[in-house]
């Protein structure tokens, strides 16, 4: 149980970072997502002091690696092994490659391993289709980037990062990348967001009353962080004999982010700390002091500060709200382009929709060993007709579903596919398998569905 003291403490300072809080936060997957990379550059880097050479191109780089859009492969000279089309245009299997390489040439060699382990070829295949997409919308909306623009952003970027271009471009060339590269590479992530920002982000409305709702929703702490019980009945003691909340916090808290702010944690939402913390905060009441508690990170002492005014915060509440928004609707506007776009898939990548439920696909008379095989007849899908011959040929339960007919409707129904031809699909395990697949190929899919089943 966490026992409040009630014992008024007078005296703080403004911040907005927490590094525990962070650390928390921290997830083991990567999502792909639609990000603005004008308003992480506005709203999250840090301080331009305090970044090293050649950090910018690091953090763009890494935000490539979880999302954004990549380098397309005119970037790579060699082009080998056609792995899908878009609308006509083929992706290469060089391009992924080339990609990947160079993305982890930008990491430190410590953390090659960790993003190694993320960056996998349906990844980087599936940015790369959603980047054709975007730019041929673009393309045909008319909108595009002057390089006098890009020259401008990546002046800023160096301006702010507080080094020369020359220093710019020798950071780039030792991390394998030439100064050519990073235009054409901003050039379109500018033009998509151009896109995305006239097509997506101007539609959303944010009125006063949900920024209200969200401020109701706001908390704010300060607090102290020791290793134990003894240093945190220590630090009370001092309070008690009239030491500051925040001078305390100066002296004893280990969180030395906050400790240089007088312990604040600035303001936050509820369920970004851990439970704990946060359980023992909403016991207190403004300017009150918890006793110790303990957490993953160590011993708490917590202050409850009073909000920061409304309309000093009104700015940073709609872009708390915008992001979310912003990142759904973005994929769904994606996925519209992707549902109106000629896909052909011709690599055999791997993945799991989840298992649907036996009663929707008993519905369609489909047991759960049942491969589905999705294709289009258009003539633009010629590894589809090539699968369904293929497939027909094995001794296998089989059912195949034509996009655009009757028979297309338990895709809808029961799972939720990708845009793209082929695909097999195992119906009672979900397991997926897009591209052009061999007999043996197939045969062993059928197999692995079987005893998934």
């Amino acid at each position: 149980m966490v026992v409040v003291k009630k014992k008024k403490i007078s005296g703080t300072t403004i911040g907005e970072l927490r590094q525990q809080e962070k650390k928390a936060a921290e997830k083991k997957e990567l999502p792909v997502e639609i990000y603005d990379v004008k308003e992480f550059g506005e709203e999250k880097k840090p301080s331009p002091k305090h970044r090293p050479v050649g950090m910018w191109v690091l953090v763009l780089l890494l935000l490539l690696a979880v999302g954004v859009y990549y380098y397309q492969s005119d970037l790579f000279a060699e082009k080998q092994g056609v792995v899908a089309k878009v609308d006509g245009q083929p992706i290469h299997q060089s391009a992924i490659d080339g990609q990947k390489e160079f993305l982890l040439r930008q990491l430190p060699e410590g953390s090659r391993a960790l993003y190694g382990s993320f960056l996998t070829d349906e990844m980087i295949l599936q940015a790369l289709i959603e980047e054709k997409i975007l730019m041929g919308e673009a393309m045909r909306l008319g909108i595009s980037t002057s390089d006098e623009e890009v020259s401008a952003f990546i002046e800023e970027n160096i301006d702010d990062a507080g080094i020369t271009l020359e220093e710019y471009k020798k950071s780039l060339e030792d991390k394998g990348a030439s100064f050519d590269d990073i235009r054409i590479l901003v050039k379109k992530q500018m033009t998509i967001n151009k896109l995305l920002q006239e097509e997506v982000y101007n539609k959303i409305a944010i009125d006063d009353a949900a920024l209200q709702e969200q401020y109701a929703k706001e908390l704010r702490a300060a607090h102290i962080l020791v290793a134990d019980n003894e240093a945190a009945q220590q630090i009370l003691d001092d309070l008690d004999a009239g030491k500051s909340f925040a001078d305390a916090a100066k002296q004893y808290s280990l969180d030395t982010v906050s400790a240089a702010k007088g312990g604040d944690l600035g303001m936050f939402q509820e369920g970004q700390m851990v439970k704990e913390f946060e359980d023992a905060l909403k016991l207190l009441g403004v300017d009150e002091v918890s006793l110790p508690v303990q957490t993953q990170f160590g011993v708490h002492i917590i202050q409850r500060l009073p909000l920061l005014p409304f309309e000093e915060i009104k700015d940073q509440l709609r872009s708390e709200l915008l992001a979310p928004l912003q990142a759904q609707m973005g994929k769904e506007y994606v996925d519209q382009l992707k549902n109106k776009s000629k896909i052909v898939m011709l690599k055999q990548i791997e993945s799991t929709i989840g298992e649907a439920k036996d009663e929707c696909i008993e519905g369609y008379g489909l047991s759960p060993e049942t491969i589905i095989l999705y294709i289009t007849t258009e003539d633009w899908c010629a590894p589809c007709k090539q699968m369904a011959e293929i497939a027909r040929r094995q001794s296998i339960p089989l059912y195949i579903a034509e996009d655009g007919t009757d028979t297309s409707q338990v895709i809808e129904d029961c799972f939720s596919l990708r845009p793209g031809f082929p695909q097999f699909v195992c119906a009672g395990s979900g397991k997926v398998s897009e591209g052009s697949l061999t007999e043996q190929s197939v045969l062993k899919f059928a197999e692995e569905c079987k005893n998934s089943s």
